[in-house]
């Protein structure tokens, strides 16, 4: 078998180190095209006053399905790997409203009732948790779910769920009721708390600009 410092699977780039921040800056480039491809479509179809619902519209499945791919699994998440996955959602909201680069950062999400990519992620690994805890016990990626949250080590997937279920509000169900839960129920929970919590922090983003 040769040994390998890193290797492509399923469009993530995996790291001998376990750090991912080769995938994302792999995603924040191809991000960038992507917003052109996005911005030659608004300008081509020309819907006036629905011009903004369409650039949400693309930004959630163009940018984001593009960009955030396999994000629900991803570990070792840090500060500087959202802050260069944002940077270039701002690019985009900005273009969407046309503004300058000194616009505030919450203002582009506010006015466009979007939510920032560090919530989307963490939405997506508490979904992608319910789908583990609806497998079958004796499939690999369920023993290896299970083997984490019995013995968790530092950067697990698992702890960063456990703290997304705390942030999210919702660590008051149990794994059994997020299991026996319908997916629909589960993921309106999510959403509802996602948009809440995101919000807040946008508000409060907003209340610490001098002007």
């Amino acid at each position: 078998m040769v040994k390998a410092k890193e290797d492509k699977y399923v469009g993530d780039i995996l790291s001998s180190d376990g750090k991912i921040s080769k995938t994302v800056k792999n995603r924040a480039i191809k991000g960038n095209g992507i917003i052109s491809n996005i911005m030659n479509i608004i300008q081509e179809l020309s819907l006036g006053r629905y011009h903004f619902e369409l650039a949400v519209l693309l930004r959630e499945s163009m940018f984001l399905s593009s960009i955030l791919l396999n994000s629900e699994t991803w570990v070792n998440v840090t500060t500087e790997n959202i802050e260069m996955l944002e940077s270039v959602d701002r690019i985009m909201l900005r273009r969407i409203l046309d503004v300058p680069i000194s616009t505030s950062k919450p203002a582009l999400y506010l006015e466009l009732g979007c939510i920032p990519i560090r919530y989307i992620i963490k939405a997506r690994r508490l979904l992608f948790l319910q789908y583990l805890l609806k497998r079958d016990k004796t499939e690999t990626i369920s023993k290896v779910f299970w083997a984490q949250k019995q013995n968790p080590v530092k950067d697990d997937w698992w702890l960063q769920v456990e703290q997304d279920l705390k942030e999210f509000q919702l660590d008051h169900f149990t794994l059994e009721q997020i299991e026996k839960m319908s997916k629909y129920l589960f993921k309106k929970f999510v959403k509802e708390s996602c948009r809440k919590i995101a919000f807040q922090f946008l508000i409060n983003e907003k209340e610490k600009l001098s002007k």
